[in-house]
């Protein structure tokens, strides 16, 4: 899943750019960027709180990955909206930048590295 994507790209320096290309077409790669400009027409930080809402109740455990688990109004917390948002922008910088495959690689990479800090596994990958 992306967890595993992610960590080949970050220990494995896997050049996946050929096979990445070739797996989504033409039209997909348009059909999904049209599809990303009509979601984005919502705030980034309300797709992502309703994102991690969904996370949290099908996971309740998950909460206690962030920093804002011993807010009393977590839900309506600045930075569970600022981490939403952030993690829906990365996901419209993925989508719209999908026929740049060594800008994703990168975009990627990053990602990998900083959650791997965090000791986010792949079961936490799953919930989302």
């Amino acid at each position: 899943m992306v967890y595993d994507t992610l960590l080949e790209l970050q220990l494995d320096g896997k050049d996946i750019s050929t096979s990445a290309d070739q797996t989504i077409s033409t039209l997909r790669k348009r059909l999904i960027k049209q599809s990303w400009k009509h979601i984005e027409r919502v705030t980034m930080d309300v797709i992502g709180v309703s994102l991690f809402k969904h996370t949290f109740e099908i996971a309740p455990e998950s909460l206690q990955l962030f920093p804002f688990k011993n807010h009393k109004n977590y839900m309506e917390s600045s930075q569970l909206k600022q981490h939403a948002a952030g993690v829906v922008g990365t996901i419209g910088k993925v989508i719209m930048n999908i026929d740049n495959v060594e800008l994703l690689i990168q975009v990627l990479k990053a990602l990998g590295q900083e959650h791997n800090t965090r000791m986010i596994t792949q079961e936490h990958f799953d919930l989302i």
